[in-house]
């Protein structure tokens, strides 16, 4: 059953406690022969970066069995340090063949927003690739819902047979935090490259990137910051004081 793919919920040490992610405590995917491919995002709501799309296809128990023992779980839960230490070895579990991941830097995000119409629909496109390059042999496909309206507008690119399910808190499915982690792991390898770029290190997410946006643009101009930064994000208004 599909439900059985998702990841087993943390169990109660003597005393009641919950033992926390990562302990050593068996937490991780249950183990079916279930057959699937998981997607998930990063950097969806971050001003400074890249978009990224990632799937993962898992096809047997031996590979889930090594993802259970890996530890992936929802990447925002991870260290950066065990982010990138996972995602290293995922590749290696699945096979490279299993495994997309699609990354927007900050001009190419733009362009394709805007063409796409808004962030949600260009999620749909990069999706629908994912789903085109990872649909063979599996089962179901699993999505971390970024939109209500996702389900229909991936419904038409999954092959008749396959169960789609899109919902939030997907990355309690195994194959769905894999690709949490390779999302991730990539956001972060190309924030790294940015912030090498400009001198210093760029925060992530979207709240206290003022400071960091106006040093970018007093240094290098409105072009400077369309390299790091999502600029279509109001942020910038009140950055340039709507300039550029």
């Amino acid at each position: 059953m599909l439900e059985s793919w998702r990841l087993a919920r943390f169990p109660q040490k003597k005393g009641g406690e919950a033992s926390k992610p990562g302990a050593a405590s068996g937490t991780g995917p249950v183990l079916t022969g279930t057959p699937r491919t998981g997607i998930d995002e990063a950097g969806k709501g971050d001003y400074f970066g890249p978009l990224v799309a990632a799937g993962v296809r898992v096809l047997g128990d031996e590979a889930a069995k090594v993802l259970q023992e890996l530890g992936v779980r929802d990447s925002k839960t991870l260290r950066p340090s065990t982010v990138r230490r996972m995602a290293g070895r995922i590749p290696e579990i699945v096979g490279t063949e299993n495994v997309r991941v699609l990354a927007l830097p900050p001009k190419e995000y733009e362009a394709r927003r805007t063409n796409a119409g808004n962030i949600n629909r260009l999620l749909d496109e990069l999706d629908a690739e994912i789903i085109g390059e990872l649909k063979a042999e599996v089962d179901a496909i699993v999505v971390d819902q970024y939109a209500v309206s996702a389900r229909d507008n991936l419904a038409p690119f999954v092959p008749e047979g396959v169960r789609l399910e899109v919902r939030t808190g997907a990355e309690d499915d195994a194959a769905v935090a894999a690709a949490s982690i390779l999302a991730r792991a990539r956001q972060l390898g190309e924030m790294a490259g940015l912030s090498e770029r400009v001198g210093f290190t760029l925060p992530l997410g979207a709240t206290h990137v003022v400071d960091a946006a106006r040093r970018v643009y007093s240094e290098r101009g409105m072009e400077g910051l369309r390299e790091v930064a999502k600029v279509s994000f109001r942020t910038t208004r009140n950055v340039t004081g709507g300039l550029g």
